[in-house]
């Protein structure tokens, strides 16, 4: 009786909108079917789900499914256009994605197999680990290994002068670094905030690290002089 009271309630958080709801807030006017199409609809289904068989919740999750689809495209296309005008409903619309998106993973599982507690646990669990950020996907620095590798670097090398890894490159001037993946001594040391003279000290380590980061991810083992 116990694991079938258990089951119901995952059953019917799998269709509980609430959390979708409460992250609408100023995007309801973009998506004005959503109150109609989606709660409204899940309403109506919470009061039923007792009675569903599994052929009828595969069919609402595929319902469902297919709604959150359509939103998540609209979404998308809006998050483009806010990263750049409004942090703050950038940071909205991201996490309002992100909850569409994990509830679009469990729907879809289940619009294809049986509704059961220990899938949906482990789903569950699953969606915990690999949370998606679009908006973090889009403001993305270009060639972010590369940037990673080469703040690890500054790190480390500061440590080694005793310096503070700021005094050696910022992070401004590795991410540019990084976006234009200069092929020269020449090219490096045009780069805001590198200049000849640490060119000539770090140069050789940076282009190393610039050319196996483009060997690695082209695939090629291009052997030209770094100079």
């Amino acid at each position: 009786m116990h694991q079938e009271k258990f089951r119901l309630y995952l059953l019917s958080e799998l269709f509980n909108f609430t959390g979708m709801h409460e992250r609408i807030g100023k995007f309801a006017h973009h998506l004005p079917n959503i109150q109609q199409e989606i709660f409204d609809v899940a309403e109506k289904l919470s009061r039923q789900l007792p009675g569903y068989p599994d052929d009828r919740i595969s069919r609402a999750a595929n319902y469902f499914k297919e709604k959150l689809e359509a939103v998540t495209v609209h979404l998308h296309s809006l998050l483009g256009n806010l990263v750049g005008s409004s942090k703050d409903l950038a940071g909205r619309a991201d996490g309002l994605l992100q909850w569409i998106v994990n509830r679009s993973k469990l729907l879809e599982t289940f619009s294809s197999v049986p509704f059961s507690t220990e899938t949906y646990l482990q789903l569950f669990k699953e969606k915990q680990k690999i949370a998606v950020s679009y908006l973090k996907a889009l403001n993305a620095r270009p060639n972010e290994p590369l940037f990673e590798e080469l703040l690890e670097w500054r790190n480390v090398s500061a440590q080694k002068e005793q310096l503070l890894p700021g005094m050696l490159f910022s992070e401004q001037t590795l991410a540019t670094i990084a976006a234009k993946l200069p092929a020269t001594l020449k090219a490096l040391s045009a780069v805001k905030g590198v200049g000849p003279e640490k060119t000539a000290r770090y140069g050789a380590a940076l282009l190393l690290m610039i050319r196996t980061y483009q060997q690695e991810s082209s695939g090629a083992a291009d052997q030209a002089s770094l100079f």
